[in-house]
């Protein structure tokens, strides 16, 4: 069961388009795991995350 989901549009989430944009890079974890077979794996993951935290603020 579902109560609610979250959906943005590209629009709320890349507001400015998709170049030029700020990233979130995490170092540590680019070359480990996912990030050893897929180059920006995790850069482009902690950026969505970060982009969804700023939207919902959660507490």
């Amino acid at each position: 069961k579902v109560d609610i989901v979250f959906a943005p549009s590209e629009k709320e989430i890349y507001p400015q388009g998709t170049e030029g944009h700020t990233y979130v890079d995490v170092p540590g974890l680019s070359t480990m795991l996912e990030g050893a077979s897929r180059p920006g794996h995790f850069r482009g993951v902690s950026t969505i995350v970060s982009k969804l935290f700023n939207l919902i603020q959660p507490d």
